[in-house]
């Protein structure tokens, strides 16, 4: 375990020196810290995992933990969401089969084993005496509606893009072979992010159902989502396989704006904060009453290029915009030091990551070049949108990107919106360029590859000569998969249909009266063990 704790005039030196050592692929992760003493910061590198808190009977414990998030849920469909906030409450309030620890190691969760039977087969031997919320008991037939439901391409479930086509065959009640359409190396990896819904509320002419009840097996139950409030209110399930969590009641407050979610952490409206910023570190440190959990993260920063642009869709263009951007100024200027330049299109921690050449340094002479060569030494105008508030310094990162495509002839007219329209727009296309984050929640390469192979890409870019690449590592293991990552990777570095930027820390505040908070590289929550003394 590596731990540093430094006074508030080294806090600019610890947060430099935790970029530095880079995540562990084995995916250790930190235990719950120990409060420092003020002023203190304390930069989580590697840890083992903390055993369960446990409320002393000594020390009264309140009864709600509430944890303050920064977007507002897109959708509760279980398989029709990936963003940050939903998939926090999707953790809690639903199990998967497999999931990953505080180490980013795989546990058993609603299969307590498996085996790989041939080359498409999964066999999971599943926990017996698990009740869904409404009480109905689950079975192998709930893992076949589940599956089922999210991997065929029919449903147009926004997760169908990590999955190939299964069929569930129920063996018995505790028993399931999970067997896909052709071998899929991920299938394991992607149970981790993959919610089991009962199938009595899988209803093709009913699929709003799953979004209203929110009818899980996981440790706390959905109660109702006051949109006036900005809250979700959940109470602790109390018959949960693994025991109730620790504290009866968890609220996620809806607080989009970053410096406004330290406010009421500082008030003690809420407990937990994501997504703190460089700046706001150093004003939390000064807080005897709060602590900072900094920790490695398999999330990404890219630019989202509309490949159908006229200028966009040459890759010599792509090429020229990303030697133009500033990259390392992005992650250690306007960051703080609390990010690192994306060297691969996988994050440190996947499964199969290398750093990729060419390095693509800042170098506007270069990209210069590049343009020429193209066919426009004297530029060309784009569109660029934006947005402020939910993720830290959004707007100043457009800006500086902005300025450095303008030192290469790159004019652009930058749009400024709020979080939601910014999200339909972006995702849209509307703009030519338009910032994104990704995250590889499972740690398999797999799901980062997956995000440029569908036809009708983010990118509305031509992947034809990416997918034999990409459909290749899908069907392979060990060494021969690594090489063939290798070569799908090193296939989008040189056509970049998106731009890589960063890849940001986790930076977490919160209360010195939450016990037991511990977190690891994903979005989803370690809430079990957690509580609040009053």
């Amino acid at each position: 375990m590596f731990r540093e704790n430094r006074k508030l005039g080294a806090i600019a030196w610890v947060l430099i020196a935790t970029m530095l050592l880079s995540p562990i692929a084995s995916g250790c992760a930190p235990a719950a810290p120990v409060t420092p003493a003020p002023p203190v910061i304390q930069t989580v590198v590697v840890a083992a995992t903390a055993a369960p808190t446990v409320a002393p009977t000594s020390v009264p414990a309140r009864d709600e933990l509430v944890y303050g998030v920064d977007e507002t849920p897109d959708n509760l469909d279980p398989y029709g969401s990936t963003q940050a906030t939903t998939m926090r409450l999707f953790s809690v309030v639903y199990d998967r089969l497999v999931d990953y620890d505080a180490n980013m190691t795989l546990v058993p969760k609603l299969a307590t084993s498996w085996e790989q039977k041939d080359s498409t087969t999964l066999r999971v031997h599943l926990r017996s005496g698990v009740k869904f919320h409404n009480g109905a008991p689950f079975t192998a037939n709930d893992v076949k509606a589940s599956l089922e439901r999210v991997s065929d391409p029919a449903n147009k479930m926004l997760l169908n893009f990590m999955w190939v086509p299964v069929k569930v065959t129920v063996v018995d009640d505790m028993t399931a072979d999970i067997v896909a359409s052709e071998p899929f190396s991920a299938l394991l990896s992607i149970l981790t992010f993959t919610a089991i819904v009962s199938a009595g509320d899988v209803d093709p002419t009913n699929p709003a159902k799953l979004t209203k009840q929110l009818n899980g097996t996981g440790y706390y139950k959905f109660v109702n989502y006051d949109t006036a409030q900005q809250k979700i209110f959940l109470q602790a399930n109390q018959d949960y396989w693994g025991g109730p969590p620790k504290t009866p009641k968890l609220t996620f407050w809806i607080i989009p704006d970053s410096d406004a979610r330290v406010s009421a952490l500082q008030a003690g409206d809420v407990m937990v904060i994501p997504r703190v910023t460089a700046e706001q570190v150093m004003a939390i440190a000064g807080n005897p009453d709060l602590t900072i959990l900094n920790m490695p993260s398999v999330d990404t920063a890219w630019l989202r290029l509309n490949c159908k642009n006229q200028y966009l869709s040459n890759p010599l263009v792509r090429q020229a915009i990303v030697y133009a951007i500033d990259r390392k100024a992005i992650a250690t200027k306007i960051l703080g030091n609390t990010a690192s330049v994306l060297d691969s299109v996988l994050p440190k921690a996947t499964q199969g990551y290398a750093p990729l050449t060419p390095v693509y340094d800042h170098n506007p002479d270069k990209a210069k070049a590049l343009l020429a060569q193209a066919g426009y030494p004297n530029g060309f105008k784009l569109e660029m949108g934006t947005e402020e508030g939910v993720f830290p310094h959004h707007k100043d990162i457009t800006q500086a990107v902005a300025q450095n495509l303008a030192d290469v002839g790159i004019k652009t007219d930058v749009v400024t919106m709020d979080w939601g329209a910014y999200v339909a727009a972006a995702f849209g296309a509307k703009y030519d360029i338009a910032m994104f984050t990704w995250s590889d929640v499972t740690m398999d390469p797999d799901q980062f590859l997956s995000l440029w192979s569908a036809k009708d890409n983010l990118f509305a870019w031509d992947n034809s000569g990416y997918l034999p690449l990409f459909n290749a590592q899908r069907q392979l293991l060990g060494a021969d998969r690594t090489a063939a990552v290798g070569k799908a990777a090193q296939y989008l570095w040189d056509q970049m249909p998106s731009v890589p930027l960063y890849s940001p820390r986790l930076i977490y505040a919160y209360s010195n009266k939450v016990q037991g908070f511990t977190h690891n590289m994903t979005y989803f929550e370690l809430l079990h063990d957690v509580w609040v003394e009053k």
